[in-house]
């Protein structure tokens, strides 16, 4: 579904920006702005620039900031350093960025579309030129929504249309995950596919050509649908490994009280890995205690292969070290994952890690006063937290009510986040830190923070 109809109209973000033009504007760098919208996915570029997906209310706007976090005025048709739009009609759908990625000479943004009308959730893309710049040559007009199998409700529009577009919004982000193309221009997605009668979704793994057409050498279809011991998860991300094989990751939905953090391996050709973990539970692992929450929001595999994933349990941060056949390494924790808390600051959801050195920093949201606050940490590959980092606590806590869904680390080493605060409205936000964690502001000093051992689930 394409609209022809003009995005200017429909965001107070662009009316703000042109407004004002002449001035030299940042996106909230360091600083307070007024910028509406929430910062979803970061790409980095090579001569220091950076691209932004950013969620508007009835859209999503592409970006790209210099070095010194401003606006690029190179960048757009009209030298704001941003394209407006929307995967379709606005009218009768909401639109959600979710990646964004360089294929060559062409920008690639992937996301989702949910339609009103039909009550359903859609994988969608969109491409643009180096410039910003859509590139009318892919898909309808630079535009693709994915049809994918799913049961349609019949439900009349117009009851579903009462739903609040903003509680809409952030259930969309929070199941914001990795898109990327891989080295044979195959595009790589996960989604959670929900419908009327299903709300709660099935998570689909797509792989589709450079075109946006399905894959189907994929599963015989392009689309994998996950699903582990008769059971749906809710997905957090997908990482490709060197050997084209895919590691879908999140949690369990909700049985009995309990979720699950959940690590699934895919082969290239869509196929649950049974070599993974083949010990315990062929192609995937779950860890988790019963009557709790636990998921992973993010993973990063070493140079060795090495898989670490990072997520909550409760209001705990979850870590697992992983061997790259998918079962737990023994030198860390024993061979069991680790779980801990964040002193004065309980953790929601980590979203974004990176390697820095020999050390690992993560990114994501704690709460405060029972609302929520971007954090930043650094731990070393054992799962302690750095006492270089943040004034010496490891971690710090955002004093703005603010998320961190991006993360990326700089040449210089320093550290740059991406996402939101709230004034009282959500602002599009990038924050540079130090290396160190500089300029962050660090929660008080509380009690030692306790370390323990989480249960594993058996297979």
């Amino acid at each position: 579904m394409t609209t022809d109809k003009n995005p200017a109209a429909y965001s107070p973000l662009l009316q703000k920006i042109q407004q004002l033009r002449q001035r030299t504007r940042r996106i909230a760098a360091d600083s307070v702005e007024t910028l509406e919208g929430e910062i979803l996915a970061i790409t980095p570029l090579d001569d220091g620039k950076a691209l932004l997906g950013i969620q508007l209310w009835d859209g999503f706007a592409l970006a790209r900031v210099d070095a010194d976090l401003e606006l690029d005025t190179t960048f757009g048709s009209d030298g704001s350093g941003f394209i407006e739009d929307v995967f379709g009609d606005p009218d009768i759908g909401f639109s959600a960025p979710y990646g964004v990625l360089l294929r060559g000479d062409r920008i690639l943004l992937t996301g989702e579309y949910f339609d009103f009308w039909e009550y359903t959730s859609q994988a969608a893309l969109a491409q643009y030129t180096l410039d910003g710049q859509v590139d009318a040559s892919f898909g309808d007009s630079g535009k693709l929504i994915l049809n994918l199998p799913q049961a349609r409700s019949g439900q009349d529009w117009r009851s579903l249309f009462n739903r609040s577009r903003q509680q809409l919004a952030k259930a969309l982000q929070r199941s914001a995950a990795g898109h990327f193309t891989l080295d044979d221009d195959k595009i790589v997605l996960v989604l959670l596919a929900s419908t009327f009668d299903n709300s709660d979704g099935t998570t689909q793994l797509i792989r589709l050509n450079g075109d946006g057409s399905f894959d189907t050498s994929f599963n015989g279809s392009g689309v994998a649908h996950v699903r582990l011991l008769d059971q749906e998860i809710t997905p957090g991300g997908v990482h490709r490994l060197d050997d084209g094989a895919l590691l879908v990751y999140g949690g369990t939905q909700p049985l009995e009280d309990s979720t699950y953090a959940v690590v699934a391996c895919y082969t290239r050709d869509g196929q649950l890995d049974a070599g993974f973990n083949a010990d315990l539970s062929p192609g995937f692992i779950l860890i988790g205690e019963t009557y709790e929450r636990a998921r992973f929001g993010t993973l990063q595999v070493d140079a060795q292969g090495d898989i670490f994933a990072f997520g909550d349990l409760g209001s705990d941060v979850l870590m697992a070290h992983l061997k790259p056949q998918g079962h737990p390494a023994p030198e860390f924790n024993g061979g069991r994952p680790l779980r801990f808390l964040l002193a004065n600051a309980p953790l929601d959801r980590l979203y974004a890690v990176q390697p820095q050195g020999a050390h690992l920093v993560v990114a994501g949201t704690a709460f405060q006063a029972g609302k929520r606050h971007g954090v930043l940490m650094r731990l070393d590959r054992q799962g302690d937290l750095d006492p270089a980092f943040a004034g010496g606590q490891g971690y710090s806590v955002a004093p703005e009510v603010s998320e961190y869904f991006g993360l990326v680390i700089e040449h210089d080493d320093s550290i740059l986040t991406a996402g939101y605060f709230a004034d009282p409205e959500d602002k599009a936000w990038l924050k540079r830190h130090g290396v160190d964690g500089e300029g962050a502001i660090a929660v008080a000093q509380g009690s030692p923070l306790p370390t323990c051992s989480a249960g594993r689930r058996p297979a």
